[in-house]
Formats: structure tokens, sequence, C-alpha cells
């Protein structure tokens, strides 16, 4: 009802308020022209499912060099470093302390003393079955020194091989097979000069039952028609299955050749 009021007079009103949660659309929620506008339902923000990490591809295999016309599996010649120049495998070496280079008569050659060491993955890089190593070194050591010397090792599983001097005096290269049986050629170096270059070949056929040494060019030692074995298999996954130039090599290293086959 209208009530007069006379100048400087005020009024005070109360009011009640109460608030009511309802399904009507808001004003936000019309459109322009008065009609009611689609409503956008947001789905309700919840903890991200964790994202798959990416897989990254396997990184290319590297393709074997085409097999070689003279069997040839492996060959180190030091003059670029300790990876192999050519390899039926892997041509990388694991260097062990710091191995000294140094001038040979034919370009350049690696001292292997304690300290330092040399290691190749064996697989397609020598055939235990039949072969042939060549090796030209110069001996820190003379021949009666009554000292291991390993220039050359490869563990199969099961079984062994090592090339090298005995305390005695003796060139070997000594195989055991699966059966941990030892086959081996030997030659008395007794009389062998420290600082004195040599080569050795060494051959191999385990079906035939036969082995030959050569020292400096001249045969020195062997065996035919034995009764054959076999040798243990190589695999790379195992860590101690490797090629191995050794610390108790105690020489200078100047060529390292394996091939397939003992011709």
């Amino acid at each position: 009802q209208p009530k007069p009021m006379a100048k400087g007079e005020a009024i005070e009103f109360e009011y009640e308020v109460s608030l009511k949660i309802s399904d009507e659309p808001s004003a936000a929620d019309w459109a322009a022209d008065g009609t009611k506008a689609k409503r956008v339902e947001v789905p309700i923000a919840t903890e991200s499912e964790p994202k798959p990490k990416p897989v990254k591809p396997n990184p290319p295999k590297a393709a074997r060099p085409e097999p070689r016309k003279d069997g040839l599996l492996f060959h180190l010649d030091f003059e670029e470093g300790p990876d192999a120049v050519y390899a039926a495998g892997d041509t990388k070496a694991s260097v062990k302390g710091k191995p000294a280079y140094e001038k040979t008569p034919g370009g350049r050659g690696i001292r292997i003393t304690k300290g330092s060491e040399l290691s190749y993955l064996p697989e397609a890089n020598i055939n235990l079955s039949r072969g042939k190593l060549y090796m030209k070194f110069k001996p820190l050591w003379h021949g009666m020194d009554q000292k291991n010397h390993y220039l050359l090792t490869v563990t199969p599983r099961p079984g062994y091989l090592y090339f090298g001097k005995l305390p005695d005096g003796r060139l070997i290269l000594n195989m055991f097979d699966e059966k941990m049986k030892q086959h081996y050629p030997w030659h008395l170096i007794r009389t062998m000069k420290a600082e004195t270059w040599h080569t050795v070949t060494v051959t191999w056929d385990c079906p035939k039952g036969r082995m030959t040494l050569f020292l400096d060019g001249k045969k020195v030692a062997g065996f035919d028609g034995v009764e054959p074995w076999k040798m243990g298999k190589l695999d790379n996954r195992n860590t101690r299955c490797r090629l191995l130039i050794t610390e108790g090599a105690d020489a200078v290293i100047e060529e390292v050749k394996i091939w397939d086959r003992p011709e």
C-alpha cells in the first residue's frame, strides 16, 4: 500500500531469503534468442592414467661383411687402434688399462703388459672346430724366465683355449675340449731372447684330430690322425666367453690373424 511520507522520514524493511538448488537453467544456459541452449556436459577432472613409456626402436644391427674367399675371420694390425680392421663378427675391442703403441718393423704394434688387456666378442671371429692363428710378436721376456705368458685365450662353454709360453719354456697352443680333455702341439723356446721379433702360426682340425705349430715359418711340432674331439660353444651373451689378449702376454704384438680353415 502506498504510504505518504514527510520530507526526511525513513522506512526500514526486513526481508527473508531462502535459496534452493534447482536444475533449472541459469542465464548462461539460454541462447541469445531466448530459447534454451544445449547444455554441454564437461567431464569431472580425474587423475589421469599414466602415459605409456615410448618404446625405443632397436638399433639396426651392423651388417656383417661379405665372407672372405681366403677364409679370414679376424684381423688386428693396430695401425688405427685396438679394433679389428676386419672381422666376420664384432670388430670392437674392450680395452682394460692404457696399452701403449710403438713403431714396429711392419708399421705399429701394441704393448700389452701388466694392467692392460684387450677383449673381443668371439662369435664368428674364430672357428674352434677348424682354423688357423697367426701372430707376429716381440716378447719382453726370455724363454727361461719360468713364467706363464698367455698371448691369446678363448673361453667357450665348456672348454678353454690358450696360446703362449709355459714356465718350463714350451711354446704351446692348448685346446680343452667340451670334456676338458687337452689337445696341444708344443715346442721348446728356452733360447728365445727378449726384444726379438717372431712369427707363430698354429692350425687345428678337430674332426680330423690334427694340429700343427710353426715358428718363424718352420714347422716345429704337430700331430695327425689322433682321436677327433669337439670344442664347446661360443656365446657372446656370456661375459666370460671372450677372445682375449691378456696382460700376461708381456709383449709387443704387431699383427693377429684368424682363419676358418687350417690350410
